[in-house]
C-alpha cells in the first residue's frame, strides 16, 4: 500500500486485476515490446480498443454482456494500462497501428469486429486501411464511438498537454491522481458518476515508470502526419460500419 495525501492505492488490487490477462510480445529483437491483452467469452471475435488516457478498464461495463455470444479480447495500447511504456516518441497512431497488426498476426485472429473509441477510433480505421491491404479477411466489422477521424479542435486538457511546456508542466508538475482526475472532468458529462474505483484505476499506469511520458507524447500525436491521405482512404472501407 502507498499513499499520497487522501489518496490511497492497493499494490494487491493491481496484481489481482492482471491475473485475468497476459502479456503478448509484439516487438523486434531491436525494440522489445509487451501489450496487455485481456480475453472473455467464446464465438465471433471482438476487439476492443480504448482511446487516449483509457486501458482495458475502460470497457469493463461492457465485456461481461458483449462476452455472452462473442469472444472480447481487450487491448491496452503501448504507453497505457499495463502495456510497456518505454521512453520514446512511437506514440503516434499509426505506430499503435504496427503494433495492433503484429497482435493479430501472432494470435491468429480473423473476422474481427473491431471496436474504438476516440483516438482508438482512429487507430481502428487506419488499422482496417492497413489489414485490408494484406489480410482481406481479418476485418469484419468495424464499431466508431466518438471516433477521430478528420481534422478537429479538441477538449482544453488535451490542448494544454500539447503545449510545449505547459504540457509537461500540466503533466510532471501533478500528482498522477490530479491528472487522472482532469481527464475524467473532461470526459465525464456528470462528475458525480466518477467512482473511486474509476479514478483509481485512471491514476495507477501514470505512476508507473513511462506512464506520464506515454500521455504526453500520445497526446501530441493524436493527429498523424499523414492525415489527409487517409481521410482519403477511408472510402474504401467496404466493411460495415456502426457510428456512435
Amino acid at each position: 500500500m502507498y499513499c499520497r495525501g487522501f489518496f490511497c492505492l492497493s499494490c494487491s488490487d493491481w496484481v489481482a486485476a492482471s491475473a485475468r490477462g497476459t502479456f503478448v510480445d509484439v516487438g523486434t529483437l531491436a525494440a522489445p515490446l509487451r501489450l496487455w491483452v485481456e480475453e472473455e467469452g467464446h464465438g465471433d471475435p471482438i476487439l476492443l480498443i480504448h482511446g487516449v488516457g483509457g486501458s482495458t478498464y475502460s470497457w469493463q461495463k461492457l465485456v461481461r454482456a458483449l462476452a455472452r455470444t462473442h469472444h472480447v479480447i481487450s487491448v491496452d495500447l503501448k504507453g497505457f494500462g499495463r502495456s510497456d511504456k518505454p521512453f520514446d516518441r512511437a506514440y503516434g497512431l499509426l505506430d499503435q497501428v504496427r503494433l495492433l497488426k503484429r497482435l493479430i498476426n501472432r494470435r491468429g485472429l480473423h473476422d474481427l469486429t473491431l471496436v474504438g473509441h476516440s483516438f482508438g477510433g482512429g487507430v481502428v480505421l487506419a488499422l482496417t486501411l492497413a489489414l485490408n491491404a494484406t489480410e482481406p479477411g481479418a476485418v469484419r466489422q468495424l464499431v466508431l464511438i466518438d471516433s477521430v477521424a478528420y481534422r478537429q479542435s479538441f477538449p482544453l486538457f488535451v490542448r494544454l498537454v500539447q503545449t510545449p511546456l505547459l504540457g509537461e508542466a500540466s503533466i510532471y508538475g501533478s500528482p498522477p491522481e490530479l491528472v487522472a482526475y482532469k481527464g475524467l472532468l473532461a470526459a465525464y458529462h456528470d462528475p458525480r458518476k466518477i467512482s473511486f474505483d474509476t479514478f483509481r484505476a485512471y491514476a495507477l499506469p501514470l505512476d508507473e515508470l513511462g506512464g506520464r511520458h506515454a500521455l504526453l507524447q500520445t497526446a501530441r500525436s493524436i493527429i498523424p502526419p499523414n492525415l489527409s491521405t487517409l481521410i482519403a482512404r477511408y472510402p474504401t472501407i467496404h466493411q460495415p460500419t456502426l457510428l456512435i
